[in-house]
């Protein structure tokens, strides 16, 4: 068995190492010494991306915790107070009139 340098693809040629050369690509996924290559080549980015995804996920939780209490709040129905224009001012009662239709409060 060689050094772990001699072991990588294209370090030689695949007829000395052994390999079949009538594989083709689909059987690839298959062959172990390809999965072990690929393993060794993509383990250090693959644990790297979970760390980030558990740290994600757990800021995500700690958000979901912090404002639960207000999406409760905002998926409640509330009343909503009438606007009340003062009499006498006609532009106050349509805008008053207007702020009443849409639901709107100050």
């Amino acid at each position: 068995m060689g050094s772990p340098n001699s072991r990588k693809p294209g370090s030689k040629t695949p007829a000395s190492k052994g390999i079949d050369l009538t594989a083709t690509d689909s059987d690839k996924p298959n062959d172990i010494y390809y999965m072990i290559t690929i393993n060794c080549r993509y383990r250090k980015r693959i644990h790297e991306l979970l760390k980030e995804l558990r740290n994600i996920n757990q800021r995500r939780r700690e958000l979901e915790d912090k404002y639960a209490s207000l999406k409760r709040d905002l998926s409640a129905v509330k009343a909503v107070k009438a606007y009340k224009a003062v009499k006498g001012d006609p532009i106050d009662e349509l805008f008053g009139q207007h702020m009443n239709k849409a639901g709107c409060t100050l």
